[in-house]
């Protein structure tokens, strides 16, 4: 390799790493971590797993950079119908498959039940034939995925096959999830974590979803 693509190459990669939605990511991951651990300093919450705590931590932080990254080099979708009728449908799909919406046959009820920032505060809805439950961290990476996929179909480039992926993501989100079960034991409140070692997996998926994306959406170079 030549002196000449090394010194590129570098550049590239200390543009990359002091780019503002690098700046932006690593602040919601210092934001999101700082709750966290807030939140557990402030109850007494007992983490059954650390894996299951950091999910929502990756799945955010993601979330951030990708949207971070087309919003400032990648194509606009305000400017494309079809581009906003498809996020918007994208989003609507991987709602009704993961937990956000569903089929209900209870009357009209909302409850708030509280857990580590990301996973909570989970709000559990039913609304005549419709109900579901919300996580914040999967309706921040919908969301993203479905932007993305908005983008690419604005752009006309194969993101839009690549977030076909994406719907898989919430192949843990398929079980009934309730974030956080507070009772008393031994005069200790416990804060008992979705434990489903299917979130892995959703959370592989949801990154390579968005590194296909990064990869397939042209993005404009910001090098001179």
């Amino acid at each position: 390799m030549s002196n000449t693509a090394r010194r590129q190459g570098t550049m590239r990669a200390v543009s990359l790493m002091t780019s503002p939605e690098v700046a932006l990511a690593l602040a919601g991951l210092v934001v999101n971590v700082a709750l966290i651990i807030a939140y557990l300093a402030a109850t007494d919450t007992v983490v059954q797993s650390l894996n299951d705590t950091l999910y929502p931590v990756v799945w955010i932080t993601l979330s951030i950079y990708l949207v971070g990254s087309l919003l400032r080099r990648g194509p606009r979708l305000t400017g494309s119908s079809l581009g906003v009728a498809v996020a918007l449908g994208y989003g609507l799909v991987l709602a009704a498959i993961g937990t956000p919406i569903g089929l209900s046959e209870e009357s009209a009820t909302v409850m708030t039940t509280w857990a580590t920032p990301g996973w909570g505060p989970i709000v559990m809805y039913s609304v005549g034939p419709i109900g579901g439950t919300i996580l914040p961290f999967e309706i921040i990476g919908y969301a993203a995925l479905s932007y993305a996929v908005g983008c690419a179909v604005a752009a006309g480039s194969r993101g839009a096959l690549a977030g076909t992926l994406g719907l898989f993501t919430c192949i843990g989100c398929v079980l009934p999830v309730i974030g956080a079960v507070v009772g008393a034991f031994g005069g200790t409140a416990a804060a008992l974590q979705p434990a489903a070692t299917s979130y892995g997996l959703a959370t592989g998926l949801f990154a390579v979803t968005v590194l296909l994306m990064l990869v397939a959406i042209p993005l404009e170079s910001t090098m001179e």
